[in-house]
């Protein structure tokens, strides 16, 4: 439990930025006809509670000269020494609405790049194993837990809702 309480509080220092970017995400701000006309300053794309799950890596995963393919990757905790659930098998079990994943930014507490998953569009893509048949499966090297690992530029289109510029160019998608 010690392990989750650090982790958690190094993830926390960047809940301020994930806070801003589901902010422009979600919202948008009203249009001028529609603020003269409409009462409306700004849009809420969805009106009903969403759940968003947050996983923050180091910078130095997206920048690791010899793993290029990581800062397109997106890992699920697949197992656990503890045998609690993991974010794998909360996310198949169907919880969670989305998923930000993102990259620290190398300094502060902002984000370098990235990826606003739509979680109900991953399992159906998961389920099928529609275009994410070569996940793979990494290994902690602290003997901590598993992971398996998914890159993006497989995924199906609808399970990206939205990714940061850089991230976007990397898919092949216009910014």
């Amino acid at each position: 439990m010690a392990d989750w309480a650090r982790n958690k509080a190094w993830a926390d220092r960047y809940m301020r930025a994930v806070r801003c970017l589901l902010g422009d995400t979600f919202f948008r701000e009203g249009t001028p006809e529609e603020d003269q006309q409409q009462n409306t300053d700004l849009r809420v794309f969805r009106l009903t509670s969403f759940t968003v799950a947050v996983r923050v890596r180091q910078h130095r995963y997206m920048s690791d000269p010899q793993h290029p393919e990581w800062k397109t990757e997106v890992t699920f905790r697949s197992s656990l020494p503890s045998g609690v659930p993991t974010e794998r098998e909360k996310m198949l079990s169907g919880w969670g609405d989305y998923m930000v994943y993102a990259f620290a930014a190398e300094q502060g507490g902002g984000l370098a790049r990235w990826v606003v998953l739509d979680l109900e569009h991953l399992r159906t893509c998961w389920a099928c194993r529609a275009r994410i048949e070569n996940a793979g499966e990494k290994h902690n090297h602290d003997n901590s837990s598993d992971f398996v690992y998914v890159s993006t530029v497989l995924l199906c289109d609808k399970a990206i809702h939205r990714a940061s510029p850089d991230w976007q160019q990397d898919l092949g998608l216009s910014a």
